[in-house]
């Protein structure tokens, strides 16, 4: 739809051009509008077929898992959460292996296609409980793109033609078993055998019908089935006005001065409360100080144009008109949202240096120069992959017997095969920090599978160099959307026992052994090295509480940004909630 020549959007509730009301009502499409015997043919052979078509809200990758006997399979989903144009919200899986739907992001249109109820059967993961409420997997998917639709369907429908070759074994195996049970039981002779053939006729050609029906039931079905996704692949998002949900979301995007709604910089009227961006009482609302300022000056003219004479007052009118218009011409531009945004992310950036010095036992002390840093980042893109590696390994046994003799007499050869199945997230996500920079940010799998665009991540890093060579150190990486957080590394845990410490150990119980042996006396030497053994004990102790005492002073501004960030979160997340 349209008003004054520009185009209305679903949230629209007044025109941006002239400010007047929309009376429309306006809604978006679903598939069946469009194709209302979408369903007619599949519903023949899945009578509770349905499809879903909604944004995607939320998405985890995650795995499931199954042991039989030696094998180890894995396989890779997407739990999505996906919102309908209702507000009706389904939550589901769908595969994860398939590369069109490696780089799913938020706001992304996808239609799920459920023919019958399919349930997983493997167990989830570890990270999977408590997230993955259901063991349902949709069917079909189809993934609306700006570009165009693309599509998966599940194996779960795959059926294989009967074979005749296994049949007709089959039927020799049941004549046989025929001819011994009617000779057995009667004085035929040969005509046993004539009868265990008929028998098994009789029984195999009905069996291999039926098998054949089957097929061609599960044959239709199928093709049904993708004759339904295809259909719903020529269906785009902007056929369904999913592009018509919501303004798109531009940079230099503002707030109404008068309902606060985000809106674009260069609208001349608000879509929800109708209020012109360019009234002077509103921009004076947003500049609280800026009017103030002109209350005073007002003010102060009024009194003089009480005292003065009427050409006074008429050169104190002229002052206040130039007073009255000074205010609009001299008003400062409102900030941006996102210069607001990057404004809150730049309070969580965190920088400090100090020297860190290692200290050892039985060796100088290394000093290096430390450094912490912390920052904030938003979240802007994300590419998957799901890696599949599948592999059967095939293991050959020998067995020999002896004799009496010990001589091999004969050997036994046993081969044994297992498959091993694993599926990976690997890829890469593009990030904005606190500068507007943007760049790619690694993260851990386990992080990465729950992060979607428009997350926030506070990431700290630590880092020790020396003579040009240094060493980092990831020291967390916290999903503050989603409240998770890993902490793979840490500066703690450097530390070595050097060569040198190693050889004085040597030679201390070198030389308490030698000691002991040309004096012929034990107690002495081992009361020595005994000795000598608690005193670096004790110094080892020491040098560790000093070491980690140090590591931590090092950290602890960035661990200090990272406490206060996971105590307010809700805070924060709410102020940056408005600025999405």
């Amino acid at each position: 739809m349209h008003h004054c020549g520009n185009a209305l959007y679903l949230q629209d509730k007044f025109c941006t051009q002239c400010g007047e009301g929309i009376q429309e009502t306006r809604k978006l499409l679903t598939l069946t509008d469009l194709e209302p015997e979408l369903l007619t043919d599949l519903s023949q052979s899945c009578p509770d077929a349905k499809v879903f078509t909604g944004r995607l809200t939320r998405s985890f990758h995650y795995k499931r898992h199954n042991t039989g006997g030696n094998d180890s399979i894995t396989y890779s989903y997407w739990w999505i959460t996906l919102e309908s144009t209702e507000g009706e919200i389904k939550q589901i899986s769908i595969n994860a292996e398939n590369k069109a739907f490696n780089s799913l992001k938020v706001g992304d249109v996808i239609t799920l296609l459920e023919p019958t109820s399919i349930s997983l059967t493997y167990k989830l993961n570890s990270a999977a409980k408590g997230i993955v409420t259901n063991d349902q997997l949709a069917g079909g998917v189809i993934l609306h793109n700006d570009d165009g639709q693309v599509s998966t369907m599940t194996n779960h429908y795959d059926c294989s033609k009967p074979s005749i070759v296994g049949t007709f074994f089959f039927g020799l195996l049941l004549a046989f078993i025929a001819t011994a049970i009617v000779a057995g039981v009667s004085d035929l002779g040969d005509g046993s055998i004539v009868m265990g053939i008929f028998i098994s006729i009789a029984c195999m050609v009905p069996w291999y019908n039926a098998s054949l029906n089957n097929f061609h039931k599960c044959h239709a079905r199928k093709e049904s089935i993708k004759a339904t996704i295809a259909k719903i692949l020529e269906v785009s998002k902007y056929q369904l006005g999913f592009h018509r949900v919501e303004r798109p979301s531009l940079d230099d995007d503002i707030f109404c001065a008068g309902c606060e709604s985000r809106i674009q910089a260069n609208l001349g009227y608000c879509p929800h409360c109708g209020e012109s961006q360019s009234s002077p009482a509103k921009v004076l609302q947003a500049q609280p100080d800026l009017e103030a300022e002109f209350d005073t000056v007002s003010n102060m003219d009024a009194e003089m144009s009480a005292d003065t004479s009427v050409a006074m007052s008429a050169t104190a009118d002229t002052q206040l008109q130039v007073c009255e218009t000074e205010p609009e011409a001299q008003t400062p531009a409102r900030k941006s949202i996102r210069e607001m945004r990057l404004e809150k992310m730049k309070e969580f950036y965190v920088s400090h240096k100090q020297d860190f010095i290692y200290r050892y036992v039985l060796r100088t002390n290394e000093k290096f120069d430390g450094s912490a840093w912390c920052y904030m980042v938003q979240v802007t893109d994300r590419n998957m992959n799901t890696s599949v590696s599948d592999v059967t390994h095939t293991e050959t046994i020998r067995t020999d017997y002896k004799n009496r003799y010990g001589n091999v007499v004969d050997s036994k050869y046993e081969t044994h095969s297992y498959r091993v199945r694993d599926s990976k997230l690997n890829g890469k996500i593009t990030v904005e920090d606190e500068l507007g920079e943007v760049f790619e940010q690694w993260l851990p799998e386990s992080l990465m599978s729950h992060t979607d665009v428009g997350d926030y991540l506070l990431i700290g890093y630590s880092r020790r160099e020396r003579n040009d060579r240094y060493r980092r150190y990831g020291e967390y990486y916290y999903n503050i959307s989603k409240g998770r957080w890993e902490m793979p590394e840490s500066i703690h845990e450097y530390g070595e026992t050097s060569m040198w410490a190693k050889f004085i150990v040597f030679l201390a119980a070198a030389g308490c052994s030698a000691l002991a042996y040309y004096t012929r006396q034990w107690e002495l030497p081992t009361g020595l090295f005994g000795a000598f053994i608690t005193a670096v004990f004790v110094k080892s102790w020491l040098t560790d509480k000093a070491n980690n005492a140090n590591a931590h002073e090092l950290i602890k501004p960035i661990m200090d940004t990272l406490y206060r960030v996971r105590d307010n979160k809700q805070e924060i997340l709410a102020y940056l909630a408005k600025l999405k």
